[in-house]
């Protein structure tokens, strides 16, 4: 065989209709199937799955499933096609919106709309193809008409519904309209192609010209892009910055240090957005209690960070406790791995959203993962949250205390429940489709 040929034959081998130039990818794409179940969906579904995992990973740092945002056919049927989609998210004021009852539930909350359109187009090609951008842009677009042109199968109809939903509330927008993303993931590598780069601003143009976003973005994502985005979902989150106002705290057993003190705003925002000027990815995991929205308490916490009163914002707030399982320090400087925000969620997001230049009362702990699931359950142990039940990917952070319970206030989604001995409740919860029974008043 002539060697050239063999060369390109191995760098373009076709596994079961997947083409893959690489084996990093190949690698990841099977890591991420197994352990989410999809092993004997084909190749292609397979990688819709993973690329739409990680694109809305990025949007939103929850546990959520893929089968919810995955609207893909592997043919046309007469109920409708995906029309040149593959993968959709509507995120509302950082929550994932599955149906229009938690966009109603999420608009009681925090009174105001802050939307975030996600669409994924995925090819499990080695290249970028302008003809497939024009028609994910158009099937976009069509998405948003009043009047479609492309007959919807039923997952693609049941976002309309949440976008109309959405749009009829207009009044509710507190920063304008929504932003728009959308992404094109393939296996290939982006080489910022001008004819190409000329099909996406075309896409852009139309979706701007329908006047429903105040931002339209349209991203390539290649191999490379793929690979440091699952890694980034994988691996401990690490900050480094300056804590110099501390007090380090005298022994605690079984904790290997442990500081108080207060940051600044420059410095604590370094430990809670990321590169893409987001919240960071997970930070709030293993926190007692989900973002609120601006109830009483937080606009109230919004009102000290925009009156006169921002100067004392250190006294009146009770501050933020981080627990991290690695710590360096050379002087004032810290560097921290693979850490969590277990109190402050509100107080956090607060100052995330407002960018507010004040102090913030710091609480720091470094330990071993006894203490920090024993920090955890006196969170946990509250009087007023009430009786707790869990969601599915939560009991794998807590391999030594399965009974640690995680649960959201004043939300309730889709999840899957775990029902141990003699917890008929929550059986009789998820069946009757009424979780918030689940809370109790003690």
């Amino acid at each position: 065989m002539d060697r050239c040929l063999f060369v390109r034959l191995q760098e373009a081998r076709l596994l079961g209709g997947l083409t893959v130039v690489d084996k990093i990818t190949e690698s990841l794409l099977q890591e991420f199937s197994v352990e989410h179940g999809i092993t004997l969906l084909e190749q292609s579904k397979q990688f819709e799955h993973f690329a739409s995992y990680l694109i809305v990973r990025g949007e939103h740092s929850e546990s959520f499933d893929t089968q919810d945002l995955v609207v893909g056919d592997d043919k046309q049927s007469s109920e409708g096609t995906d029309t040149g989609i593959d993968g959709i998210a509507v995120v509302v004021n950082g929550i994932l919106i599955s149906d229009v009852e938690e966009l109603e539930e999420q608009l009681s909350t925090a009174g105001y709309l802050e939307t975030t359109f996600v669409f994924v187009q995925a090819e499990t090609t080695s290249g970028f193809d302008g003809a497939k951008i024009g028609t994910f842009g158009f099937g976009v677009s069509d998405f948003f008409r009043d009047v479609p042109k492309l007959k919807r199968n039923a997952k693609i109809s049941g976002f309309v519904e949440i976008a109309q939903a959405i749009y009829s509330r207009g009044s509710k927008f507190r920063r304008g309209n929504p932003i728009c993303k959308l992404f094109y993931v393939t296996t290939g590598k982006w080489t910022g192609d001008g004819t190409l780069q000329a099909r996406i601003d075309g896409v852009k143009s139309d979706l701007m010209d329908t006047g429903l976003f105040r931002e339209v973005q349209f991203t390539p994502v290649g191999a490379e892009g793929v690979q440091k985005m699952y890694q980034r979902s994988r691996y401990a989150i690490s900050a480094e910055f300056t804590f110099a106002n501390r007090t380090t705290i005298p022994e605690v057993p079984q904790v290997a240090e442990a500081h108080f003190g207060y940051l600044p705003w420059g410095e604590f925002k370094k430990l809670i957005i990321d590169d893409s000027d987001k919240l960071v990815d997970g930070l709030f995991f293993d926190n007692v209690r989900d973002w609120q929205g601006y109830n009483d308490v937080n606009s109230e916490i919004k009102g000290t960070l925009t009156s006169s009163d921002r100067g004392r914002f250190v006294l009146m707030n009770n501050g933020v406790t981080v627990i991290a399982r690695t710590l360096q320090t050379t002087g004032h400087k810290f560097t921290i791995e693979d850490y969590q925000i277990v109190n402050g969620c509100q107080t956090t997001h607060v100052l995330f959203t407002n960018e507010a230049a004040s102090m913030i009362l710091y609480r720091f702990r470094s330990g071993s993962s006894a203490q920090r699931t024993k920090m955890l359950q006196t969170q946990l142990s509250r009087p007023r949250i009430g009786r707790l039940r869990s969601r599915k990917n939560n009991f794998s952070h807590f391999s030594n205390s399965p009974k640690i319970w995680r649960h959201t206030l004043g939300r309730f989604r889709r999840c899957t429940v775990y029902i141990l001995s003699g917890d008929h409740g929550s059986m009789t919860a998820c069946l009757s489709r009424r979780p918030e029974s689940l809370l109790s008043t003690a």
